[in-house]
């Protein structure tokens, strides 16, 4: 260490007054650009953040405003409108979560026969989320939605008919809200193992909802006779007969 020491104090006596300057003012500019950079990037970070508050804050604003659209339409007897707020409320998004709220929305969107509203009704009864629990009253709407015609709904309200339908083999197989009858849940049960989503990210969805509704038919068929097996067929197939 000695000798190094000794070494570097040789080489800095010999290198001159104008050199040691110069080598001390390239020392204070590389310091005074490190610190720079560092600034600039600290800066970049912290606009990069005010940027992104600034377009959240944009984005909720906007979606106020889309709320309250929907709001005045809802207000006015639009269904869609009705069962949109019905979402909004029900999931927390831009208002405070109220399940009560969102059943009043859906019940009057349900009323005029928009089937996600009716199924998201059936759903906040079967839950007792913010209303009294009613089994029966959650049957009431499944059925309404497992029963509505396919050929005569909108495209992107098939996937709910499915949904109502794995309800009612549920409901029917353990006798919740309607007596407990294997032939009608046979036969609801073969009906929405049929008519699967048409949304494919949506088909292993709808087997869990309910148990999977396969799953429940095969737990019930050894509780069946021969006969009761054969009419669930029959009543099955000449649903899907008639609902294609």
């Amino acid at each position: 260490m000695r000798q190094i020491a000794a070494i570097a104090a040789t080489i800095w006596s010999k290198i001159g007054r104008l050199g040691r300057r110069a080598i001390v003012a390239a020392v204070i500019l590389l310091s005074l650009l490190s610190l720079l950079s560092g600034s600039l990037y600290l800066y970049s970070e912290y606009a990069r953040y005010r940027a992104e508050e600034a377009r959240s804050e944009a984005n909720r604003i906007n979606w106020a405003k889309e709320i309250e659209n929907w709001r005045l339409l809802a207000e006015q007897g639009n269904a869609d409108a009705q069962t949109k707020l019905g979402d909004i409320y029900g999931t927390g998004d831009g208002v405070p979560q109220d399940n009560i709220e969102a059943a009043k929305w859906y019940r009057l969107a349900a009323q005029q026969g928009n089937l996600p509203a009716q199924y998201e009704l059936g759903i906040i009864y079967e839950s007792g989320n913010g209303i009294p629990q009613d089994y029966t009253e959650a049957a009431k709407w499944f059925h309404l939605v497992a029963e509505a015609p396919r050929h005569s709904t909108l495209m992107s309200w098939q996937d709910t008919i499915s949904f109502g339908q794995t309800k009612l083999c549920r409901y029917y197989a353990n006798g919740l809200g309607v007596p407990q009858d294997l032939v009608q849940a046979y036969m609801w049960c073969t009906i929405s193992g049929e008519k699967l989503p048409i949304s494919a990210n949506l088909i292993a969805w709808a087997e869990t909802i309910s148990g999977g509704s396969i799953s429940i038919r095969d737990r019930i068929t050894p509780a069946m006779t021969p006969d009761q097996i054969q009419e669930a067929r029959s009543l099955a197939f000449e649903w899907i007969r008639e609902n294609p």
